[in-house]
C-alpha cells in the first residue's frame, strides 16, 4: 500500500502532466448553464471562451460543489490504495466544498486530513509539492498538514475584477451595490490569506490596484518592506495581453525582482465564473527568515 494519497478539487489548475507527476487525484465541481440547459465538469469541457461568450450574453454560469457521494467514493477508493489521504480544497469563502469534506473525513478521521481552507490555486500547487517532499522524508499526514497549515498563514491570494457583475450574480455582493460601483469604476481588493477574507478597500484606477494590494499586504502582516516578500505570482487567466505585460513589468519594478521571477498562474474555472475577463490577482509569500539564519 502506498504511503500518501492526495486529492484536490477544482481549486487547482494543475496540468494533466502535473497531476501525473505529483500523483494527485482530482474531483470535479459542477458548472450549470441554466439558460441552455447544460452541465459541465470544471475541466477541459468548459473553457474561458465559453464563459466569456455567455457572460457577454448576460448568462452567468453557476458552480456547485463536488457531489458529496462522488467525493466520498473518490476518497474511499484512495484509502484502498494509500495509508493516508490529504485533501486540498478551494478557499472556504469561495465554496462550501471544505465544509462538505468534513463529512467525508468522518469516515476515517485517523486517515483523512484536510487543509484548513485558506488557500487558492497558486498556493495549492506549492503545498502539493511540499506534501510530496515531506512524505519522502518520512513524515505522517498529520505532521505534513500541521506544517502546511502553518506555512499557509504566510501566503495570500489577493484579487480584483474589472466588473462586479459576476460576483453579484454569485450572491456575495448585492446587485445594487455592484451596479453603483461598476458605474463609478471602483475596483474591489479582496485578500484570501486566512480562513476569513479581508476587504482591502477600493481603487478607482484599475492599474494601480496592484500597488494597494502590495501595500496593504505589507501593512496587514507587519512587514518592514517589500524585501520581506519572497515569492510573487500573477493570476492572469482572461487578461488581455497588454494588461498582462503591464502587470508583470509593474510587479517586477514594484518588488525589485527580475521579470523572470514573476510566476504566472491561472484562475480555476470556478473562480473565473465570478471574476470574468480582465480580473487579476497576485499570490504573495512572506520570506521565511529562519531559513536565512
Amino acid at each position: 500500500m502506498k504511503k500518501l494519497g492526495i486529492i484536490v478539487d477544482g481549486s487547482s489548475s494543475l496540468t494533466k502532466e502535473e497531476f501525473k507527476k505529483y500523483d494527485v487525484k482530482r474531483a470535479y465541481f459542477r458548472i450549470t448553464d441554466l439558460l441552455n440547459n447544460k452541465e459541465y465538469k470544471d475541466d477541459e469541457s468548459i473553457t474561458t471562451d465559453i464563459v466569456d461568450e455567455q457572460f457577454e450574453k448576460g448568462n452567468y454560469l453557476k458552480s456547485s460543489c463536488v457531489p458529496l457521494g462522488e467525493m466520498m467514493e473518490a476518497v474511499e477508493e484512495m484509502l484502498k490504495e494509500y495509508e493516508e489521504v490529504i485533501i486540498f480544497t478551494i478557499h472556504k469563502y469561495i465554496s462550501s466544498q471544505w465544509s462538505n469534506c468534513q463529512i467525508v473525513k468522518e469516515e476515517a478521521p485517523d486517515r483523512i486530513f484536510i487543509q484548513k481552507g485558506n488557500i487558492m490555486n497558486w498556493e495549492t500547487k506549492k503545498f502539493i509539492i511540499m506534501a510530496r517532499e515531506l512524505s519522502k522524508q518520512g513524515l505522517k499526514a498529520n505532521e505534513i498538514m500541521e506544517i502546511i497549515n502553518k506555512e499557509s498563514d504566510n501566503t495570500a491570494t489577493i484579487f480584483t475584477c474589472e466588473t462586479w457583475k459576476g460576483m453579484t450574480q454569485g450572491g456575495r455582493f448585492s446587485k445594487l451595490a455592484g451596479r453603483i460601483l461598476d458605474k463609478v469604476s471602483a475596483y474591489p481588493i479582496i485578500s484570501l490569506q486566512h480562513e476569513s477574507p479581508k476587504f482591502y478597500g477600493l481603487s478607482r484606477d484599475y492599474h494601480k490596484v496592484i500597488d494597494k494590494m502590495i501595500e496593504k499586504f505589507i501593512k496587514e502582516n507587519n512587514l518592514e518592506s517589500i524585501n520581506d516578500i519572497e515569492e510573487v505570482s500573477l493570476y492572469s487567466t482572461g487578461l488581455d495581453k497588454d494588461k498582462e505585460d503591464f502587470l508583470i513589468n509593474h510587479l517586477a519594478k514594484k518588488l525589485k525582482k527580475p521579470v523572470e521571477q514573476i510566476e504566472i498562474s491561472s484562475n480555476p474555472i470556478v473562480v473565473y465564473l465570478q471574476t470574468a475577463k480582465n480580473a487579476y490577482g497576485i499570490g504573495l509569500k512572506i520570506k521565511n527568515k529562519n531559513k536565512e539564519k
